[in-house]
């Protein structure tokens, strides 16, 4: 229950750190919004999100089930300790590996589950990317010409090749870069942390605009990836670990002892992977060993920071001109009141393509109105 930010892995810090995390990825996140707005209605959008949680609850169980069933099974002859893999990513892999081998197919189908479930993910976010890339670069560049459909589709179709090898060049990197866990959540902490800190900033700052929130997305950004490239460099140089659970090799079979290079004593050593604890040299930086749970709250914190004072000593913003609709309920009651709008014209609607008949009539009384007079 330690609330301080630079322990790894707490209550708390998955608490808020979760809750950040899941905030830039439903609420906010381009991926999810589109999928929400696609149905025919609101109600449909929360049963959608029902669902979705639902889902999620299950997924999310099923892996700390799994991860569980993991430690229970290698406590006593951690893989990492034995060199039989040489990351925690590795794990799960060797153990269905080494579990399934005695039913023909299973690790077959693990294998298919895993790469269908990536490919899919790999497929909404290219889709979404390309789709924001088009809108709000490419158009822009066009001096926002439309162009054909063949042609938005060849260039969709362009950006999506060049972001997809943008990603397979990203694997020879990501494999240095140790947990995929860790380094899921420090990446998006960058862009999630601005991302929902320009949306907070927008529903609950009255006076909030562009300037401030592009000051401070920039601002937000530049930072969180300072703070995670230095602690990736003092993690690759051995001033910062995050030493994980105990294990042992004490109920590894005999022969495999023998052959390991190093003594039992210095099981626990040898085994650097996640966990609450964190071994830092004290010439580290204390910001660089924030655990990297709270990166998109404080990339949030920071877009907050920046954006209100920039926003306020930068162009006034007219609150009478607002739409209450677009700030949280809180928020709108401190709203000074919209100014009616003056009411429309009233007009008649007439037939476009009248009949001769409906023109001859009205115009003989007209003429005769005239010639009376």
């Amino acid at each position: 229950m330690d609330l301080s930010p630079f322990e790894r892995n707490t209550f708390w810090s998955v608490v808020i750190g979760s809750t950040f995390f899941w905030l830039g990825q439903i609420a906010v996140h381009p991926g999810a919004v589109q999928r929400f707005i696609a149905v025919s209605s609101f109600k449909e959008s929360k049963s959608v999100m029902f669902w979705s949680f639902i889902g999620f609850f299950v997924i999310k169980g099923l892996v700390t089930l799994v991860g569980l069933l993991m430690y229970a099974n290698y406590h006593d002859c951690d893989p990492i300790a034995t060199k039989a893999v040489q990351q925690s990513g590795q794990l799960l892999p060797y153990y269905v590996m080494e579990v399934a081998q005695q039913y023909p197919g299973l690790t077959g189908l693990f294998i298919s589950g895993v790469l269908s479930a990536a490919l899919s993910t790999m497929s909404a976010g290219l889709n979404t990317v390309a789709g924001t890339l088009y809108e709000d670069f490419v158009q822009f560049v066009l001096k926002g010409k439309r162009q054909s459909e063949a042609t938005q589709a060849f260039m969709l179709k362009i950006i999506v090749l060049v972001i997809g090898l943008i990603c397979i060049c990203m694997v020879f990197v990501v494999e240095k870069l140790g947990s995929l866990f860790q380094m899921a959540l420090s990446l998006l902490g960058v862009t999630n942390g601005a991302l929902v800190g320009v949306f907070s900033l927008g529903i609950f700052i009255p006076r909030a605009n562009a300037k401030g929130a592009m000051v401070g997305s920039i601002v937000s950004m530049v930072t969180m990836a300072v703070v995670i490239s230095g602690a990736q460099y003092y993690k690759a140089s051995g001033l910062l670990k995050f030493p994980g659970k105990l294990t042992s090799i004490d109920g590894c079979p005999a022969d495999l002892l023998t052959s390991l290079p190093f003594n039992a004593s210095e099981r626990v050593q040898t085994f650097t992977g996640l966990g609450t604890p964190v071994v830092a040299d004290p010439s580290v930086p204390l910001i660089f060993q924030v655990s990297y749970m709270y990166y998109v709250a404080f990339g949030t914190l920071i877009v907050l920071l920046v954006g209100v004072p920039v926003s306020y000593l930068t162009e006034a913003q007219d609150l009478t001109s607002l739409d209450p609709r677009l700030f949280t309920p809180c928020v709108r009651r401190f709203l000074p009141p919209t100014p009616a709008k003056p009411p429309a014209e009233e007009y008649t609607l007439v037939n476009s393509n009248p009949a001769p008949e409906d023109l001859k009539e009205p115009a003989k009384e007209n003429i005769t109105e005239c010639i009376s007079a």
